[in-house]
């Protein structure tokens, strides 16, 4: 006798960043539908959408099999209101075009009698607890999580040979975990307990060993999961950018427990023990550490603390030993001699304390170097991450040494100031710069001019910059503060015409050792505004700044 229908094993396809790439992704679907079909369903991960996609041109796809997908960045406005929900169950999910249905920024769905579990990559601290209540009392798993970027910690516990090709395509432990978001990732999928948690956003096909659930022993509940990630759509048929992956699966309920208990052969631990998530990313305020850093330092002798005043007095270092005033090297130790460390990520686990200059990881060595910018940033870093979990690693800090070129202490005697007295001549936004680069420039009104940045962030990406080298928006006149404004409310109007948003912030940083304030304008897509607001009161709550003021004007 046929089994009943929900207990059949559904066919179905699991697809990587589309992008846009709508007309490849349907000619691959009805191949496939054609020669090894039918398939029940496509789930599509990462982004779904380019900045140039139109709903004309979804309208006008032919799907041979019908498309999920969760991920709204970059949608075409006339699609905003018809997508701004968080999740739907499967009777209310909006059919966008054709056979193509939004299951909504982050939940928990069952769609054919499959438990689906999806999270976008503009995830916020209340959709995360909002999914956590439903995974607790009796829940037991989930067929499939469908995630934008892979979680922070997956890769823990794979055996080295196994990270091999990842290490060649640029992707290490340590970069996943630094990605935006790695870390409510982590712990969702630790919640969520999937059979098959797909992933996309890194560029290449990795399938990891399978893992067992941390602490799971109830019957009828999912023991282990197998982590996919998927390259973008395109014609590459490499099997490194593998982007469209199939599997036939029944739903995990109707299972035996015989078949959720198997562990298959080189299954691993749950790369989201606790331990590991908080090694994810610093558990660092720089608020709480600052504050560390002053009282530390005020509980010292009244003679040292004078001393230091006067500029006479070492800090000691971690080791004990004492290292100068002036030091900005920091010495980061404990990191094992195959590490796979990529500079970018020990570069964004530091950033929280300062500007950080310069990374250095010796090859084959199990140390590595942070340049900060001033003393007092390397002094807080010191003072405050000494003993902080990276990933697999507790990193122990201490200030380091300068080498010259022959391998000695650096000499080096200071040669009085590095940058000009008028600090107009270098300054990137001063005019009167002789290598200003001015085919940049759009408009250049009475005291203020608009220009693109070099490294624009999306289409109509502007900045708004005053003539005259101004450090702060404190130091504006009122004149110079009207005729911004005016060219705000111009930018406005423009991005309101493609049914965008301002959201307009301060950037001040140092140019080659110079302060030449200026208005960082990016347009938002009204189909999004509703969670980038969120993502940002979720940053400022990270940073302690004040929510309720509004993040867009």
């Amino acid at each position: 006798m046929a089994a009943p229908a929900p207990q059949r094993k559904r066919r179905i396809l699991v697809c990587g960043d589309v992008a846009g790439n709508f007309a490849r992704l349907c000619a691959r679907l009805s191949e496939l539908n054609a020669s090894k079909g039918p398939f029940d369903l496509c789930f599509c991960v990462g982004r779904f959408f380019s900045p140039q996609s139109t709903v004309e041109e979804l309208q006008q796809l032919e799907v041979a099999v019908p498309v999920y997908f969760h991920e709204a960045i970059d949608a075409p406005a006339a699609l905003g209101r018809q997508m701004d929900f968080d999740e739907a169950d499967e009777a209310a999910l909006p059919e966008v075009a054709g056979n193509i249905r939004y299951l909504g920024r982050a939940g928990l769905c069952v769609l054919d009698g499959f438990t689906v579990a999806f999270v976008a990559q503009s995830v916020s601290n209340s959709d995360v607890e909002r999914i956590k209540a439903k995974t607790s009392g009796s829940y037991k798993g989930a067929d499939v999580l469908l995630t934008s970027v892979w979680p922070g910690g997956v890769l823990h516990g794979v055996p080295e040979a196994g990270l091999q090709t990842l290490r060649e395509n640029g992707i290490s432990s340590a970069g996943v975990d630094a990605e935006i978001n790695a870390d409510r990732f982590a712990s969702l999928a630790r919640c969520i307990r999937p059979r098959y948690h797909f992933a996309g956003n890194a560029g290449v096909f990795y399938s990891r060993p399978p893992y067992r659930s941390a602490g799971v022993s109830e019957p009828g509940s999912i023991r282990v999961t197998r982590f996919i990630g998927l390259g973008p759509v395109s014609d590459d048929a490499s099997k490194v950018r593998k982007w469209l992956h199939a599997v036939a699966v029944a739903p995990f309920v109707y299972a035996s427990e015989e078949e959720l208990s198997k562990e298959p052969k080189g299954c691993t631990g749950s790369p989201y023990e606790e331990t590991l998530i908080s090694g994810v990313r610093p558990n660092f305020d720089p608020r709480l550490a600052a504050n560390q850093f002053a009282e530390d330092t005020n509980n010292r002798m009244p003679v040292q603390r004078d001393a230091m005043v006067r500029g006479k007095r070492r800090l000691p270092s971690q080791s004990g030993e004492r290292d100068s005033d002036n030091n900005t090297l920091v010495y980061v130790g404990n990191l094992g001699v195959n590490h796979g460390l990529a500079e970018a990520a020990l570069r964004g686990f530091f950033a929280p304390v300062g500007n950080v200059v310069r990374v250095q990881l010796p090859e084959g060595k199990p140390f590595g170097f942070v340049e900060f910018e001033t003393p007092a940033q390397a002094q807080m870093c010191v003072a405050s991450m000494n003993n902080s979990s990276l990933g697999r690693f507790t990193l122990k800090l201490g200030f380091g040494k300068r080498r010259n070129d022959t391998g000695g202490p650096d000499k080096r005697q200071k040669t009085g100031p590095k940058y000009p007295k008028d600090p107009r001549v270098k300054c990137w936004f001063c005019l009167a710069n002789p290598e200003l680069e001015a085919h940049l420039i759009a408009h250049i009104g009475e005291e203020v001019y608009i220009a693109s940045p070099k490294g624009a962030l999306v289409p109509d990406h502007c900045l708004v910059v005053p003539i005259e080298h101004i450090p702060s928006l404190l130091h504006l006149s009122p004149s110079v503060h009207a005729e911004m404004k005016r060219f705000k409310d111009a930018i406005s109007r423009l991005y309101l015409q493609k049914q965008c948003y301002p959201l307009i912030w301060e950037r001040c940083v140092s140019t080659r050792g110079t302060h030449h304030m200026h208005l960082q304008v990016l347009p938002i897509p009204e189909s999004v505004l509703s969670k980038s607001v969120a993502v940002l009161q979720d940053c400022a709550d990270y940073h302690g700044g004040d929510a309720d003021r509004p993040c867009c004007t």
